[in-house]
C-alpha cells in the first residue's frame, strides 16, 4: 500500500547508521518503519534491531523457532507443527493482535523481516499479505460511528478484562506521551475475544472487544511485504496480522509442495 511503501528506505544505498536513523525517525513520527533490501543474515539482523531494544524470548523464557537465535520466530508453514496448532507454523489468516500481549511491562517494538515472500500468484488478499492497524485509528473510527456508545466501550477497555491466562488486565492503557485523546496503548491477544465469549458472550467486556476488533479490521492497512523487507512497529500503538495464505499445494499427479514463505519476527523490550 502506498501509505506504507512510500516511507521505505532501501538498505542497499545506506550504511547501518543511516538506516538506524531512518528507523528511529520514522518510529518517532509514524510509529512504524520500513526498510527494503535488508540482509537476511541472522547476526546482522539481531545486531541491527538490538540498537532499538533487547530481543525477547517468549513467555517464561521459551525460545523461538529459529535454531540460530532464541528470540527469532520463523513464521513459515510446517505441516507437523501446524497439526499441533503452533501459531507460527500454520497457514490461513492471522487476526490482528499485539506482540506478547500478556507480558508486563509491554514490549516496546515488534519487528518482522520477510526472508521469502513465497507464492504470489493469487488475487490480492490471498497471498499472506501483512496487515497493520493503528489502534488510535481504530478507536477514532469507533468514536465516529457512535460517540455515546464509544464512551462506554472506551471505559470498559481501560478497565480490567479477563485474559485467557486467568489474569484480569486492561486491553487499553494510557501512554506517557500522547498526541490525541485516542492515542492509547492496546494489548490484544489473538484469542481474547473467543475467551470472553466463552465466559459470557453478552458481557460488556466481550461486546467492547468485539467492537474494537471490528473497527481494527476496518481501519487496517493491508500490503505485501517483499523478500528482504524489514518492518518495525510501535508495539503499544500498532497491531499486526496476516491475510490468508496457502501452506501447501497438491498437483494432479499427487505431488505436494510447501509454500516457501518465511518471515522472522522478534519482539523488543
Amino acid at each position: 500500500m502506498s501509505s506504507i511503501r512510500s516511507h521505505a528506505l532501501a538498505a542497499e544505498h545506506c550504511d547501518a547508521g543511516v538506516l538506524l536513523d531512518h528507523v528511529r525517525r520514522s518510529l518517532a513520527v509514524r510509529h512504524f518503519a520500513l526498510v527494503s533490501g535488508f540482509t537476511v543474515e541472522v547476526g546482522s539482523f539481531i545486531e541491527f534491531i538490538s540498537e532499538l531494544g533487547k530481543p525477547l524470548t517468549y513467555y517464561g523464557g521459551t525460545e523461538g523457532s529459529h535454531p540460530e537465535h532464541a528470540a527469532i520466530h520463523r513464521v513459515r508453514y510446517d505441516p507437523e507443527a501446524s497439526s499441533r496448532g503452533e501459531l507460527h507454523a500454520v497457514d490461513g489468516p492471522l487476526d490482528l493482535h499485539s506482540a506478547q500481549s500478556l507480558r508486563d511491562p509491554r514490549p516496546r517494538y515488534f519487528c518482522m523481516l520477510m526472508v521469502d515472500s513465497g507464492w504470489q500468484d493469487q488475487p490480492f488478499g490471498n497471498n499472506g499479505e501483512s496487515v497493520l492497524v493503528s489502534w488510535s485509528d481504530a478507536l477514532d473510527l469507533l468514536q465516529a460511528r457512535d460517540p455515546e456508545a464509544y464512551e462506554r466501550t472506551r471505559a470498559t477497555l481501560l478497565s480490567d478484562v479477563p485474559f485467557p491466562d486467568g489474569t484480569a488486565r486492561p486491553v487499553a492503557y494510557g501512554l506517557e506521551q500522547t498526541r490525541t485523546e485516542n492515542d492509547l496503548g492496546v494489548r490484544l491477544k489473538y484469542d481474547l475475544l473467543e475467551n470472553l465469549r466463552a465466559i459470557d458472550a453478552g458481557s460488556p467486556e466481550a461486546e467492547s472487544v468485539a467492537s474494537l476488533c471490528d473497527a481494527a479490521r476496518d481501519a487496517s492497512r493491508c500490503f505485501q511485504l517483499q523478500s528482504r523487507d524489514l518492518v518495525v512497529i510501535d508495539n503499544d500503538r500498532f497491531g499486526h496480522g496476516r491475510m490468508p495464505v496457502s501452506g501447501r499445494r497438491t498437483t494432479t499427479r499427487g505431488e505436494v509442495f510447501h509454500n516457501p514463505r518465511e518471515l522472522w519476527s522478534v519482539t523488543l523490550a
